[in-house]
């Protein structure tokens, strides 16, 4: 048996039986596309290029963009597809109120998602392969499933029919793959490690709020002694983490916007922070030690770790971590971050991007206001 194989199996029994919900990378959820430009769902479509432009990018000697296992991803297939999408302003705007940028104030395509959709073609190169490895099939009512959740969306439909052809195929062959794969004891420990592991030792807790005046008047209750949870559960506008104390999880570099992050990593375990400005209002921050008994037992979340996808982004994250990927530095580098394996944008176009962003307009703000690096 394979490496591959010992990592997870297929399973005909698990075929219907899993339900809607998903992360980054998982397929099960098409809503997650619509309302996250892809971006956190991790689907990507592969615009077929004309054979007029695989002639001129041969003929110019192009480099590919990146190369997965001796697979080429085409320069101009890339740029094509980044073009597709922002050129529906609608759907821009409705990225923008997610926290996904994917163009500048003047209809450019930024660098991240330029970057950000060169990640989801080199998942879907691994994928796809391994979808074909195991001769799987999609049904018609597994694309009948796709295309109803995605039929609901005026802006996606804006989409020319054979993008939105290539959007559902692709999240249809994955859906497939997620339900076909059964871990092993080894990646059931990935997921849980990836989900629960705190490499920093805290764990991060705040309370959102629009105003600096509510900011400093939480901070006063604080002060007399009202518990933080008691105040996230009734102020906070964070309605993702204020029922869990304003729990947003560990702390991790990388994984929150600037300001939020450096707060929190400078402030004193246990102390609330004074008022933190963000992109999402402004934050009381709450940072607590990270404790290993806390965590439940693995056996007690094995299911939830398979519906959440946590599993299957474990699984994919294993496939990456495996692939030999090359970026053209002109895109960026490939690397491993703090939510994963990614292309990251050079360091001079991250830096210009942010610029032409703050002088354009603030952001949108996002459904929950977490302070999660969009």
């Amino acid at each position: 048996m394979s490496s591959e194989d010992e990592a997870v199996t297929e399973d005909e029994s698990t075929a219907d039986t899993a339900p809607s919900g998903g992360r980054r990378w998982t397929g099960r959820s098409i809503a997650a596309i619509v309302l996250a430009v892809l971006l956190v769902a991790g689907f990507v479509v592969g615009l077929v290029a004309s054979k007029h432009q695989k002639d001129n990018e041969k003929s110019s000697g192009a480099s590919p963009a990146a190369t997965v296992d001796g697979v080429k991803l085409s320069r101009t297939q890339l740029l094509a597809e980044v073009d597709t999408w922002v050129a529906n302003k609608a759907y821009v705007l409705a990225a923008a109120q997610q926290q996904q940028v994917m163009a500048d104030k003047a209809g450019h395509p930024t660098p991240s998602f330029q970057a950000d959709i060169l990640t989801q073609q080199i998942g879907d190169v691994l994928i796809t392969r391994e979808f074909n490895r195991r001769h799987l099939k999609v049904t018609a009512a597994d694309e009948a499933q796709l295309r109803q959740q995605v039929s609901g969306n005026t802006a996606l439909q804006a989409y020319p029919k054979l993008f939105l052809d290539s959007i559902i195929a692709r999240a249809t062959r994955t859906s497939v793959l997620e339900r076909k794969l059964v871990p092993t004891q080894a990646l059931y420990q990935r997921a849980y490690h990836d989900q629960y592991a705190c490499p920093s030792g805290r764990d991060v807790f705040h309370i959102l709020v629009a105003t600096l005046a509510q900011a400093n008047a939480i901070e006063t209750q604080l002060h007399q002694g009202v518990s933080f949870a008691t105040l996230a559960a009734s102020k906070s506008t964070d309605t993702g983490s204020a029922q869990s104390g304003g729990s947003v999880g560990c702390l991790k570099r990388g994984a929150f916007v600037a300001p939020f992050e450096n707060a929190a990593f400078a402030a004193k375990i246990g102390v609330p922070t004074a008022p933190v400005k963000s992109q999402y209002g402004y934050h009381v921050i709450l940072v607590k030690a990270h404790s290993a008994k806390s965590d439940p037992p693995l056996a007690s979340v094995k299911s939830q770790l398979v519906q959440s996808g946590a599993v299957f982004n474990a699984f994919l994250e294993t496939t990456l971590a495996k692939a030999t990927v090359t970026v053209d530095p002109s895109f960026g580098a490939w690397k491993a971050t703090a939510t994963g394996f990614a292309v990251v944008p050079p360091v001079a176009a991250r830096t210009a991007a942010a610029t032409a962003t703050t002088a354009s307009a603030a952001p949108l703000p996002v459904a929950d206001g977490r302070p999660r690096k969009p």
